[in-house]
């Protein structure tokens, strides 16, 4: 936001030089003007909404209430503060040779003065005035803080940026493992590290104070320069990083900041990290309501797709085929695997596996690619060639209304479902659905409040070739549009026996509330891992090991709380998180969401937690947070794809301009490098960009970082962190390979295949989702699944 105001008498309205008011966005309004059309007072670098309402948390459409997320940002600026505090005590206490556990300090338990407990008490104190999505982003900020140094975003992480010179060897903090950073040589360096914690500190709180202030004023309709606040006071010089920069010029001519980690450049650079996250996590304080566009289709026609003359007979056996249908499977064994500069072959791929992200990636993979899910796509046959084409929502059929007063009836569009939704399931053209809602569930230990839910969307007719003479299929180009929802776990508690057993309970873990029909409420959150006892926190296990959000499942270590199957010898391990709400197999209704309670046909026969789900059953839509672009080109063959070393980053597979500095990365009008910068969610209609979307800048790191030349601030080509999806090696190359559908004929039963794909996955530009998920980056899947060839 950078313009001149003019201030009247007591500062009352804030006026333009030519003496119009400029007005604000509105409630529900994002606070970047990207959907508030003629508004001009705009903060045009910042995440999240104008709340909705004053005090009302059941108020319609209201993501968001102003006393809540007021009280939240505080809340979050003062947990940040203690716990700076708490590494600096930790840091004193090394350096004198007498370390300190600081978790007393940070989590408690420590009689309700640790950090997380009096957050805890401030975000318990004002829930009743929250909405859920309010409560649902909060928790998943507090998890993502307060995580261990594996969490790049977490204090504990970021505190090796402030404790950073490593020359003292193996003099770490926190020798125990929770805390990065290292101890420093001298009394000087030690004093510059905690004062350098101190500003960032207090950088945060008067980001966040800015932001209340923002909030504030445009709830109210009154303009307000957030930029003058926050960044530039070209008057008074007393914005937030201006006095942050101040500080640090004055550690400078002390003179005791030795440590090349800590030079003036590097701690300016971590004043500007501090700031892009506080920026980015706005929206998990001040959400979005959720914004739908429906299309709604006034033709029934089931007018079938035709084909060109042939230029020669078909020679399918069977026959002359008119369609192609593939059925996902639950694959077993190996379709893929990673090379590095030095191994051929250190980490597998599995079938019917879904990976994602660099090497830094949080959530541990892969993630399940649902079964029993099929799309059908026209074939067109010249010989054994087939050229395959889109199918429409008529042709393919089998589309269900979800919600409204035909709910779980067949339909062909919108107008055949009032008040609710036709879900286009099996067609292969723009707007079909490809496959049931996806979870995502954060498995790492009480990174649950982090797992997404998405719902993939076909954004093209689809194209391709098949062979079926050899059943071979080729570039089918399937690209997709992934709506995201934060949406944690859905189902905390669930009920066991009775007339309703798998439905919700309760409000949260240990929460427990009745079943309906009788049953019993029981825990669905966690187990502990030395006894299988049920847990919400490590503190529940106490001697029996930690709180896991999953059980295995047979094997030695039957019942007892897990995160991965490598921890269920002859077993697996069986997730407690349901990000997706679920369409139970045994009552077929949905349990979660807000189609609780309604029928549903299960998509999926996976024996994990985190499914069956279906379309019927809808993740919240209060927790939409944007959607990824994701390409999708699937293939039977053997596809690779090999990392480049770009100038500033190695192993690079996908390539978006970003800040090197920051690592963040840039949104322009349409994804142009000449673009309008934005700040709207990427995908949809954006204001700024005059009904465009707003979109991320892709380069190629084959031509280093020429393709970012001319985008401001973001002039370095890359991804978020080098390598893909494991920190067991940097890749070099991925590998995965598919299978044909050998003797497959038209009319024939199902054969087996694989299709398989390797595609680049853009940032969401939510900090929760972008750190678990490490995007952008790369992505690999591979389709186990049945192919056939239809008359």
């Amino acid at each position: 936001m950078k313009r001149l105001l003019a201030a009247t008498l007591g500062s009352v309205l804030l006026l333009t030089a030519g003496g119009a008011i400029a007005t604000p966005p509105g409630p529900g309004k994002h606070f970047d003007c990207s959907d508030a059309g003629g508004a001009m007072s705009c903060a045009s670098d910042d995440t999240g909404c104008v709340p909705g309402s004053k005090d009302d948390p059941s108020a319609p459409n209201v993501a968001a209430t102003l006393k809540c997320a007021d009280a939240l940002a505080k809340a979050f600026s003062k947990a940040v503060k203690a716990v700076i505090t708490c590494h600096k005590k930790q840091a004193d206490a090394a350096f004198k040779a007498a370390p300190v556990d600081d978790e007393a300090c940070e989590k408690g338990p420590n009689n309700g003065k640790s950090a997380k407990e009096r957050l805890d008490a401030a975000i318990a104190k004002v829930s009743p005035l929250c909405t859920s999505t309010e409560l649902t982003f909060a928790s998943a900020e507090e998890t993502t803080l307060f995580a261990d140094k594996t969490n790049p975003l977490s204090l504990d992480a970021q505190n090796g940026n402030v404790y950073c010179d490593s020359t003292m060897g193996a003099m770490l903090i926190d020798a125990s493992g929770d805390d990065a950073g290292w101890v420093p040589h001298s009394g000087d360096q030690l004093k510059c590290a905690d004062s350098v914690g101190k500003e960032l500190g207090k950088l945060t709180a008067a980001v966040i104070k800015c932001h209340i202030k923002m909030a504030d004023q445009f709830f109210a309709g009154k303009d307000f320069d957030e930029n003058v606040c926050e960044e530039n006071d070209p008057v008074k010089h007393k914005s937030a990083v201006e006095k942050y920069n101040a500080a640090m010029t004055k550690l400078t001519t002390k003179g005791i900041c030795s440590q090349p980690c800590l030079s003036p450049a590097n701690r300016t650079a971590l004043g500007a990290s501090v700031l892009a996250q506080v920026e980015g996590a706005n929206v998990l304080v001040y959400p979005c309501p959720t914004t739908t566009t429906t299309t709604t289709t006034t033709s029934t026609s089931t007018t079938s797709s035709t084909c060109p003359p042939p230029g020669m007979a078909c020679s399918c056996s069977g026959g002359t085929p008119l369609e192609y249908k593939f059925k996902t499977v639950i694959g077993a064994g190996s379709c893929g695997h990673l090379a590095s500069d030095t191994n051929a072959n250190f980490f597998s791929l599995a079938c019917s596996g879904l990976y994602f992200g660099g090497a830094g990636v949080a959530v541990p993979l892969p993630a399940a690619v649902p079964d029993n899910f099929f799309n059908v796509i026209h074939a067109c046959c010249d010989g054994s060639t087939l050229t395959l084409t889109g199918t429409s929502s008529a042709e393919a059929g089998g589309n269900l209304c979800s919600g409204g007063s035909n709910h779980h009836n067949p339909c062909i569009s919108n107008f055949d479902c009032p008040g609710g939704t036709c879900k286009f399931l099996h067609c292969t053209t723009a707007g079909c659905l490809f496959g049931p809602p996806l979870p995502i569930p954060n498995s790492a230990h009480m990174q649950a409040p982090s797992s997404t839910c998405g719902i993939l969307t076909i954004t093209a007719t689809a194209t391709g070739t098949a062979d079926c003479s050899t059943g071979e299929a080729h570039t089918i180009n399937l690209p997709l549009n992934d709506n995201l929802f934060l949406s944690g776990d859905q189902l905390a508690n669930r009920c066991v026996g009775g007339t309703s057993p798998g439905a919700p309970c309760g409000n949260a873990c240990g929460n427990l509330g009745a079943c309906a029909g009788g049953g019993t409420c029981t825990n669905d959150t966690a187990r502990c891992t030395g006894n299988g006892a049920t847990c919400c926190s490590d503190a529940d296990c106490g001697a029996n090991g930690t709180c896991e959000t999953g059980a295995c499942v047979g094997g030695a270590n039957n019942g007892k709380g897990c995160i991965t199957d490598a921890d269920c010898p002859s077993g697996f391990c069986k997730t407690f998180v349901q990000p997706c709400p679920i369409c139970n197999s045994s009552t077929s209704k949905c349990n979660g969401g807000p189609n609780d309670g309604l029928a549903c046909t299960p998509e999926s026969l996976s024996p994990n937690g985190d499914f069956p789900t279906s379309h019927e059953c809808p993740p919240p839509g209060g927790l939409a947070i944007g959607s990824l672009a994701i390409g999708f080109l699937l293939d039977t063959a053997t596809l690779s794809k090999t990392a480049i070393n770009a100038p500033d980053q190695s192993n690079v597979f996908c390539g978006f301009c970003k800040n090197k500095t920051t690592n963040s990365f840039a949104r322009t009008c349409n994804g142009s490098p000449s673009g309008t910068a934005c700040a709207c969610q990427p995908g949809p209609p954006c204001n700024t960009c005059s009904g465009a979307p707003c979109l991320p800048v892709q380069c190629n790191p084959a031509n280093m970082n020429a393709d970012c030349a001319t985008v401001t601030n973001f002039t370095s080509c890359g991804q978020r962190t080098s390598g893909a999806f494991t920190t067991a090696d940097v890749a070099r190359t991925i590998f995965e390979t598919g299978s044909p559908a050998t003797g497959v004929t038209t009319g024939g039963p199902p054969v087996a295949s694989t299709l398989v794909s390797i595609f680049c996955i853009p940032p969401s530009y939510n900090i929760l989702v972008d750190s678990a998920g490490d995007l952008p980056g790369p992505g690999a899947v591979a389709l186990s699944g049945n192919a056939q060839l239809l008359p």
